[in-house]
């Protein structure tokens, strides 16, 4: 399975096919959320890209490779060649971060 966190080496396409885990809450809560996840999961980041989700952090504890759940699930799913909008269907920002990742995949090639 792959866990994705910040500052794991990038997941690619040779990741097609691995299970994903996404740990779906603030960045305050990283280090609980992660020790509940049991086994040995390979972890993996996501290219550089700024969510599209307005932030309201006060502490600035977030950090700038931070997404929002549905925008890192679609994003990494995408890279691993599973490219489903429906996951988008109903997200406000969308266009904006479908445009984002358009830039983004443009400059990995």
């Amino acid at each position: 399975m792959l866990l994705l966190e910040v500052g794991a080496p990038p997941i690619t396409l040779a990741d097609a096919g691995r299970r994903l885990i996404l740990l779906d809450g603030s960045w305050k809560q990283v280090a609980e959320l992660r020790a509940c996840v049991t086994g040995q999961p390979i972890g993996r980041s996501l290219p550089p890209i700024l969510s599209s989700y307005p932030r309201r952090n006060r502490e600035g504890l977030d950090p700038v490779e931070g997404l929002a759940s549905v925008e890192a699930l679609y994003f990494a799913l995408r890279l691993q060649g599973h490219d489903d909008p429906t996951l988008l269907a109903h997200y406000y920002w969308r266009d904006e971060f479908l445009e984002k990742i358009r830039v983004a995949l443009s400059e990995l090639r």
